[in-house]
């Protein structure tokens, strides 16, 4: 027996449809059928059966038993492919880094070439996504640490390293527009802008009106912020955004006001599941994350203008 055999089968397993199996590998039906044939020799038992009347391939009791092994053995497989490509990072100098979208933008590029600098011979490579793909994929040890948002998952041991206020984006022509501080029940009844479903916002910001009772007339999902500032330029409604943000150049058009949204605020820390072993550069990233951010609280001479 080999991968490929347990491949087929699972696949077949999912469709019970030989042919169908065949074309979403894909491979010839004859030699799916073959590969399939030669797994119930070897394990001398029917694995599907043939129903005449739709032409479809019934998994049998064996079947049954058959997947869950056939599943433990795909995640242990998977969980060797990710050690191995740990110990190929640690062995290239390189640190498998995962991020909720906006945290590497915020950080900036002199954030990772302080490190580079400090640390030569040792590579970044990140990749960015919504807050839930990022626990996920940090779950399923796809990297070593991630930048995650709050609240953060029970599962991972979190370093905070930053907080800042979450803010609305609102045009000054706005009733709102002249407020130091916008209330959640400032948003009853009017439509609001922010970054959707997969974003840890969302929910808070949703969950908490709905505590206080507060419902906004719509709800309009992107994580574009240019179109989230654009929404509020236009008129059209209040926007998500952050402290950080309303300080860009980009984002200081006359005619927005970046205004904090009461007792909401947007924070990020390095995540890591417990049982993880740290290579070496990811030791040294996340003891560097650490001290920059606490060298910014300080205001020590080494913290680097990061935006």
């Amino acid at each position: 027996m080999n991968t490929e055999q347990f491949r087929n089968f699972a696949v077949a397993y999912r469709t019970h449809n030989f042919s169908a199996a065949a074309r979403a590998i894909p491979m010839s039906a004859q030699g799916f059928t073959k590969s399939i044939r030669t797994l119930e020799n070897e394990l001398g038992v029917p694995l599907f059966v043939r129903d005449e009347a739709t032409g479809s391939h019934v998994p049998t009791a064996y079947a049954d038993e058959f997947i869950a092994y056939v599943n433990a053995v795909e995640s242990q497989y998977q969980s060797v492919k990710k050690a191995f490509r740990r110990i190929q990072a640690e062995e290239n100098g390189s640190v498998l880094l995962g991020s909720s979208l906006g945290i590497i933008g915020f950080l900036g590029r002199s954030f990772f070439e302080g490190f580079e600098s400090d640390n030569p011979g040792i590579t970044l490579h990140y990749t960015e996504m919504n807050d839930i793909q990022c626990d996920e994929h940090l779950l399923e040890e796809d990297f070593g640490l991630a930048f995650s948002l709050a609240p953060y998952h029970g599962d991972f041991e979190t370093v905070e390293l930053y907080s800042t206020p979450v803010c609305l984006w609102v045009n000054e022509e706005d009733e709102l527009g002249k407020k130091e501080v916008i209330s959640l029940s400032d948003l009853d009844g009017r439509s609001l802008a922010m970054p959707g479903v997969g974003f840890k916002c969302y929910s808070n910001i949703l969950d908490r009106c709905r505590v206080q009772g507060v419902t906004p007339k719509t709800v309009l999902q992107s994580s574009e912020m240019f179109w989230l500032y654009n929404f509020a330029y236009e008129g059209r409604g209040l926007a998500f955004s952050a402290e950080h943000l309303g300080q860009l150049p980009f984002f200081s058009e006359r005619g927005v006001r970046c205004i904090p949204l009461e007792g909401v605020t947007w924070r990020f820390g390095i995540s890591s599941l417990p049982k993880h072993r740290f290579t070496e550069p990811e030791r040294l990233f996340r003891k560097y994350c650490i001290e920059y951010f606490s060298g910014l609280s300080k205001g020590g001479s080494g913290a680097r203008q990061h935006f």
